[in-house]
């Protein structure tokens, strides 16, 4: 036999052997995870998988969304790979999260970060007051509802809306807290009134599509700089010689 004619079969052999579908769906996930600067966010990468996995589920946020731990993460997959084209726009954004007990949303803090957004905790409406004072560079504000026996994230956000700096009454803010739906928007009501673009989520499935969102309007809309300080006025004394 014609050892070209050899050759050109067992190239052909080979070629029908390999797993073309395999191939493909590896190299689809590599390509969605590459950006134009060669680095980028995807799904796929260990860290988020492994901060979807590792999402912790009390007992009140099963009993509210009527679900398994598996369905409620597969529900996240599921809504986090439709918004997989907004996530190299959300990355370095900025967000404050208010809440008294952090190690209960460790989860999804991580899953966040894992997505390339800085989270800055703050236990105590006096600290994230204290934080936004000093630095109001923020994309969103997230915060729970009752902190010492009272509606003290509503509050909080209440009080946003008396600060002097424009950027800080500005802020977006979604509420998240585990409580059935109807007592969520009841109890925050007073903030929604005067603040209709506030949301709410009480399951973490709908927390992190929201926040992606939320992230990716702020990106693609950004705020107004100034392109110079303002000066002093009146102008300081020059010092003595």
């Amino acid at each position: 036999m014609d050892l070209v004619f050899l050759s050109l079969v067992l190239s052909a052999f080979l070629l029908w052997m390999l797993p073309w579908e395999q191939l493909w769906e590896r190299l689809w996930e590599r390509l969605r995870g590459i950006s134009v600067g060669g680095v980028g966010i995807s799904l796929q990468q260990p860290d988020v998988q492994a901060a979807i996995g590792h999402i912790s589920f009390d007992e009140e946020h099963l009993k509210i969304s009527g679900s398994s731990e598996k369905q409620v993460r597969n529900r996240l997959r599921r809504r986090l790979e439709s918004l997989e084209g907004q996530l190299q726009t959300v990355r370095g954004s900025r967000v404050l999260w208010i809440d008294d007990n952090p190690l209960a949303i460790m989860g999804e803090r991580r899953l966040l970060r894992a997505f390339g957004i800085d989270i800055t905790p703050a236990p105590s409406s006096k600290e994230a007051l204290e934080i936004l004072t000093k630095d109001n560079d923020f994309d969103l504000i997230i915060t729970d509802v009752y902190r010492n026996n009272k509606a003290e994230g509503v509050n909080f956000v209440l009080n946003l809306r008396k600060q002097a700096n424009e950027r800080i009454r500005s802020l977006p803010v979604i509420f998240y807290a585990a409580y059935p739906w109807e007592y969520l928007v009841k109890i925050t009501r007073p903030a929604h009134d005067l603040r209709p673009e506030a949301e709410r989520s009480n399951e973490v499935d709908d927390l992190i599509p929201k926040v992606i969102r939320r992230l990716y309007e702020e990106r693609i809309n950004p705020i107004t700089v100034s392109a110079k300080k303002t000066p002093v006025d009146p102008l300081p004394p020059l010092p003595e010689d």
